[in-house]
């Protein structure tokens, strides 16, 4: 390994690279091909040679990248009279590993007793040794880890496994409701590295002090402490580590920074404000966002298709010129997802049977709102309304007794996702046999983001119809969003603030539409971004009993099945006025644009003559810096200054004609209208 990383890092050659993998690693021409192109970025290391030593054994072992640093750490901290006995080793080693492993159960059984001892909080009921109240609890014990491990997961574990289960859960709950005078404390979870310190200081006898530098590799790099100044109040600190190298996303952080620290000084929050932070997609690179782009262009010009065609299905049927509605598109584009049947009962669809006010077929859920809370067009069907109230309801797929045929209904489904990983793996192979074209290179990557899109919805689409239970993991999955950067953003304000809880945005869109800011598919004003300020009071907005409302209701609901605005879960808004004080914010909010001016910043680049890099007296890479045009220089919008009653304006020149992507023209009514 050595060998290939200095020789990588030292030639210059290509061809002395081809010549050391045919010679020295025994690789094919077209793999010695690929070799010689590789090239290392030039950088200082996070780890040092000795520790990436001393951590390769342990990813050998099967350990995560962050289990292994950990395990590494342990042989500069055990002392040597212990750790070269190899019965210890092999004790700290095994016992190390089984609290790894054991980690997310133990996750599991906090979240299950402090969801048992919330329910009984809630009812105000104390802990009695009362025989009564001892077989209720075994049975909350029962009924929570049903639903919380799934039906089906539950049922296949052994006798024993399923008792082990009950008999930690209730012995955790007998110890947590003990408390606070019988009417419990919540249970926390402890760290790996808190749990290993416990084993070792248990078994073996060591100071405090060294046991202190044992430490988990997530805590290697924190944001800094909340700074304290001279009125009292706690600060953000710098956002800056290491461990975030996207751009736009660090400067996120700063911009959070600078409106929250601005938000303290004024008094306006505190350390006790709870926070709701929504982030509802990872920031993207280049290639990523093109391939989003690409993504979203295809699916608005097939709505576009969809809707054209049903206006003339429309007017044939009933000789009307109607325009049709969100809600119809929608259908019509499920409708030829399925191949105009429907997935449950096999009948062929005819357009006129789902328009109209009483359609025979409609939109319903594959997997019901009350286990999933997911809208997502992923788990959008269209059924026949009789199946669905009669036989469905609030059932899945997998549970109705024609399970194997709805099944055979969406085969074809199949040959999508498989045409879209064949795509996947082709353009993996282009991008890296282009690897010195950046041109090519960068269409192939972009090529596989985009399939990877087309990809995941096939294959949740599929998933859903697959899936023999539904574990309170999933709609948990549906409720909160564990993209990077959320993260991020959740752990930097903890450094200041209690209470600081991440929200995934198709929660946020039930909430507009229920409490009446948002009306039923209309989508989000996008022109002068004052749907992030609406989406920020929603969230302020929105609390852990909101959450357990809207469920609630979904699952009273479920019955009839239907998911236009006037039918949604009645959940209590804020306060009474509520959607009027929202809807007035857009005339009273300015929106501020943070725009970065980086005239002033230079590039520099290494000196080239002849394409060959050129070196100073002492060896050292001669760079070039100066000036550089920054941005697009093609396909740019023209600006023009006009004098309007002796006010100059500044007004964007665009075309008066349509335009499907909305730049050089308009590309509907709703755009033209704005103006």
């Amino acid at each position: 390994v050595n060998d290939i990383w200095h020789v990588l890092f030292n030639y210059n050659s290509t061809e002395r690279l081809f010549g050391f993998a045919k010679t020295r690693l025994g690789f094919n021409d077209d793999e010695a091909t690929r070799f010689s192109k590789i090239s290392l970025k030039k950088d200082y290391a996070s780890l040092s040679l000795k520790a990436i030593n001393k951590i390769l054994p342990y990813l050998k072992d099967g350990l995560i990248y962050s289990h292994a640093v950990f395990m590494a750490k342990l042989e500069d901290l055990i002392p040597k009279k212990i750790w070269e006995k190899q019965e210890n080793k092999a004790l700290l080693k095994k016992e190390i590993h089984r609290i790894i492993q054991s980690q997310n159960q133990e996750k599991q059984l906090a979240d299950i007793v402090n969801g048992i001892i919330k329910t009984h909080r809630d009812d105000n009921s104390t802990w009695s040794e009362n025989e009564f109240w001892q077989e209720t609890l075994w049975n909350d014990i029962q009924k929570k880890l049903t639903g919380y491990l799934g039906k089906t997961k539950w049922e296949n574990m052994t006798e024993e496994e399923r008792s082990t289960f009950e008999k930690l859960i209730f012995q955790r709950i007998r110890v947590q409701m003990s408390n606070n005078l019988g009417k419990g404390e919540y249970l926390k979870t402890k760290r790996i590295d808190e749990r290993v310190k416990e084993f070792i200081s248990d078994h073996f006898e060591i100071d405090e002090k060294t046991l202190e530098k044992l430490y988990h590799p997530s805590a290697t790099e924190v944001y800094q402490d909340a700074l304290r100044k001279k009125d009292g109040k706690y600060y953000l600190g710098s956002p800056l580590i290491s461990s975030i190298r996207n751009p736009m996303a660090m400067r996120s952080l700063h911009q959070v920074r600078k409106v929250v620290n601005e938000l303290i000084k004024e008094g306006t929050i505190d350390r006790e404000t709870k926070i709701n932070i929504e982030m509802a997609r990872d920031l993207k690179n280049a290639n990523e966002r093109k391939a989003l782009q690409q993504w979203q262009r295809l699916r608005e010009t097939e709505r576009e298709e969809y809707k054209k065609q049903l206006r003339k299905d429309i007017k044939a049927a009933t000789g009307r010129d109607i325009e049709p509605g969100e809600r119809d598109i929608l259908k019509y584009q499920l409708w030829e997802e399925q191949n105009h049947i429907c997935l449950y009962t096999g009948e062929t669809i005819a357009v006129s049977e789902f328009i109209g006010d009483n359609p025979k077929y409609d939109i319903e859920h594959t997997i019901p709102r009350s286990l999933s809370l997911d809208n997502s067009q992923v788990n959008l069907t269209l059924c026949n309304n009789e199946f669905n109230r009669k036989i469905k309801r609030n059932k899945i797929p997998y549970e109705l007794p024609n399970h194997s045929e709805i099944l055979k209904r969406i085969e074809y489904w199949k040959e999508y996702i498989a045409e879209a990983q064949e795509g996947i793996e082709r353009a993996v192979k282009k991008s890296r046999a282009n690897s010195d074209n950046k041109v090519i290179k960068d269409k192939a990557i972009q090529q596989r983001h985009f399939l990877k899109y087309k990809l995941d919805y096939w294959k949740q689409k599929y998933r859903r119809f697959e899936m023999n239970d539904v574990p309170d993991g999933f709609k948990n999955s549906q409720l909160v969003d564990t993209g990077i950067i959320t993260k991020y953003a959740r752990l930097y304000l903890k450094t200041v603030f209690n209470n600081v809880y991440t929200v995934k945005g198709q929660t946020v869109s039930d909430f507009r539409k229920m409490w009446g800011i948002q009306p039923e598919y209309k989508k989000k004003e996008r022109i002068n971004h004052i749907h992030h300020c609406i989406d920020a009071i929603t969230m302020a907005c929105m609390t852990k009993e909101s959450y357990e409302e809207l469920a609630k209701a979904y699952h009273e609901w479920e019955g009839e099945e239907r998911i236009s605005v006037s039918d949604m879960p009645s959940v209590e808004k804020p306060w009474p006025t509520f959607s009027e004080d929202v809807k007035e914010v857009e005339n009273e909010v300015l929106i501020s644009h943070y725009t970065p001016d980086v005239l002033p910043k230079q590039t520099k680049k290494k000196l080239r003559k002849r394409g060959k890099i050129q070196y100073n007296v002492k060896g050292e890479i001669i760079y070039q810096s100066g000036d550089t045009v920054r941005g697009s220089l093609h396909q740019a919008g023209i600006y023009g200054a006009i004098n309007k009653n002796g006010k100059i304006i500044y007004v964007k020149r665009r075309f008066l004609q349509y335009d499907a992507r909305g730049t050089n023209g308009f590309k509907d009514i709703q755009q033209l209208s704005v103006i």
